[in-house]
């Protein structure tokens, strides 16, 4: 990832909503990649998740390596996960600023 995309992903802040980076991953033969219908729309193989933490980078020509753990598999129960952590934070983070 180019330092300029990794310096916005990294450099939100201690209160912003942190940005989820999604890698999906696709067949390699392309007829392959999805499938749709009247009823239905299939994406065929799957998708990563991880968040982008850690110092910003200051050399503005250089890359950063991003790893998508096998564990961080994309899926009903990852997102409720992801989005209810994230609501909790964000509930007690307004309940400290009210007091």
């Amino acid at each position: 990832m180019k330092s300029k995309a990794y310096n916005k992903l990294a450099g939100r802040g201690p209160g912003a909503v942190p940005a989820i980076l999604i890698l999906m991953c696709l067949p390699d033969n392309e007829d392959q990649w999805m499938g749709f219908s009247e009823d239905s729309l299939l994406l065929r193989k799957c998708c990563y998740f991880t968040t982008v933490t850690g110092p910003r980078i200051e050399s503005e020509n250089t890359t950063r390596q991003i790893s998508f753990p096998r564990r961080n598999l994309l899926n009903v129960s990852s997102l409720t996960t992801i989005l209810d952590d994230n609501r909790k934070r964000l509930e007690a983070a307004f309940s400290a600023f009210a007091e």
